[in-house]
């Protein structure tokens, strides 16, 4: 074993994720890895089949607090001292990504019915009626940031339309996504309460007035099954899908239509044989998805990973990215291939595996076929606005993601 760490920050990650991650995989699948403002021991795994089961392994959890003898502040804590956040939201940020066994499976179990397949798929026009709307807004322009002006709105407002918010809300939601976003302290304090108090009224109307959305679900479950679902886990879950239903899926949407154009072949092949959408979709997750690494996993006992000895109390952390361009699954990981095949299930590790599998899969799935369907296939003259060699991308533990994507139709 090196005993030189990975630098999770290495400026090689943010052009060529899959080279770079790959040059690890063959040589220290299971490394020792630095992670910005963390001194504990972390280890990246990178190859498919070690991420599937780690992912999968039950001595391996979200909450530090499981592990027998673990001290220190927890990340809540840091948060709450470090950002200045007032004491009494301190309950809001212990949601599911953190839970672990039978308290994150009984929340899963409540909010599931907002997100099987077939509950998503009864809101394909309402997606397709939203993106509509917003290519109208752009239509007739130059040019345009498909992030900005595109894939943020699109992702933001699909995800607070099936939640419950009001259309008029949307916009405040955004704006509260992109405060919490930049990590500015001043902006922090003022967001945090206000999405907490917003939604705490919001489920309090749904309650009054139910509707056909995720709250006056989550409020009828809780309220037919003796409460078990409190209010503070509602506003848990409502932060977490609407920050989740951002930023993933609108960079996703950026990858997507750049490597799209960055192949021709597949772009042309796509709009010859436009069934092929799903399968695109699938592959284009694959080697496109946002979340390169997963949260850091502790190991409750000494646990051997592909040979190595990862002791009680050290970290672990799954890297999707690599696991998603292992040869050993995939062959000719980097060449995109809307006709690959991958059995059953999705292939890819993109939304994770095991019990925190992304619970919006399906919606993010459903919204990038209607994405492609509607900006890749009919709108036949997309083209980049801006040479590509000036794209840039910002870097962050865990994820590139480009800085804007003008383009023009």
């Amino acid at each position: 074993m090196s005993t030189t760490k990975f630098d999770i920050m290495d400026p090689s990650l943010v052009e060529d994720p899959f080279g770079r991650y790959g040059e690890l995989r063959e040589q220290e699948p299971v490394s020792p890895i630095v992670y910005p403002g963390v001194d504990a021991v972390i280890w990246l795994v990178t190859r498919h089949e070690d991420v599937k089961a780690v992912l999968n392994d039950p001595r391996l959890v979200r909450d530090r607090r499981s592990v027998p003898g673990m001290e220190g502040p927890s990340i809540t804590d840091q948060m709450i001292e470090t950002y200045g956040l007032p004491e009494e939201y301190r309950d809001y940020f212990e949601g599911m990504v953190i839970m672990d066994g039978k308290n994150h499976a009984r929340l899963r179990t409540l909010v599931t019915p907002s997100f099987t397949v077939r509950r998503v798929n009864e809101r394909r026009e309402r997606v397709a009626r939203i993106l509509d709307k917003i290519l109208e807004n752009v239509a007739g322009r130059e040019q345009f940031d498909l992030i900005e002006d595109v894939a943020f709105p699109l992702a933001g407002n699909v995800v607070c339309d099936l939640i419950g918010v009001e259309e008029s809300d949307w916009p405040r939601f955004h704006r509260w996504i992109h405060d919490f976003n930049v990590g500015d302290p001043s902006l922090l304090v003022t967001c945090v309460p206000e999405m907490v108090e917003y939604t705490k009224a919001l489920i309090a109307r749904r309650r009054a007035e139910p509707g056909d959305d995720m709250i006056s679900r989550m409020i009828r479950t809780s309220d037919d099954d003796g409460g078990r679902l409190t209010d503070t886990e509602m506003v848990n879950m409502v932060l977490l899908l609407i920050h989740a239903g951002h930023n993933p899926t609108a960079h996703f949407v950026a990858n997507a239509v750049l490597a799209f154009l960055d192949n021709p072949d597949q772009l042309e092949l796509l709009r010859a044989e436009p069934e092929l959408v799903p399968n695109a979709v699938r592959e284009m997750l694959r080697v496109g998805g946002s979340v390169h690494l997963v949260a850091p996993m502790y190991a409750t006992e000494d646990v051997e990973i592909a040979g190595v000895r990862v002791r009680q109390g050290e970290a672990v952390m799954a890297a999707l990215a690599a696991a998603n361009g292992d040869p050993r699954r995939f062959p000719e990981p980097q060449r995109i291939d809307l006709r690959r095949e991958t059995g059953p299930g999705d292939g890819h590790v993109a939304f994770g595996h095991g019990p925190h599998y992304c619970l919006g899969a399906a919606l993010a799935k459903m919204t990038g076929e209607v994405v492609f369907d509607r900006l890749i296939v009919k709108e036949q003259g997309l083209a980049l606005a801006v040479p590509r060699e000036t794209l840039r991308r910002q870097q962050m533990p865990g994820a590139y993601q480009l800085l804007s994507l003008p383009v023009r139709l």
